[in-house]
């Protein structure tokens, strides 16, 4: 239980505002790679190249016969700062 503990604390300490680097994305493949997940972070760019947003896919299969596991999770935040929209 600790350790689910200190992986919180840790992921509500990164700044993932929308764009943001991949920093938690990171800090999730080296939790989850020693694991057995093979893990790959995926960077979509806007059609202009100004913004990138970066994704998390992770892989766990037993065997080729066995089942997978997928997961998609939300790890980005929205601003703090009220926006409004038009």
């Amino acid at each position: 239980m600790e350790r689910v503990l200190e992986i919180c604390k840790n992921l509500v300490n990164f700044r993932t505002v929308t764009p943001g680097g991949p920093e938690i994305l990171e800090y999730v493949k080296d939790i989850l790679t020693p694991l057995g997940f093979s893990v790959e972070i995926l960077n979509f760019k806007s059609e202009d190249g100004s913004n990138s947003v970066y994704n998390l896919y992770a892989e766990f299969c037993s065997n080729e016969n066995g089942p997978n596991l997928g997961f998609l999770g939300h790890l980005d935040t929205q601003s703090p700062q009220p926006v409004h929209f038009s």
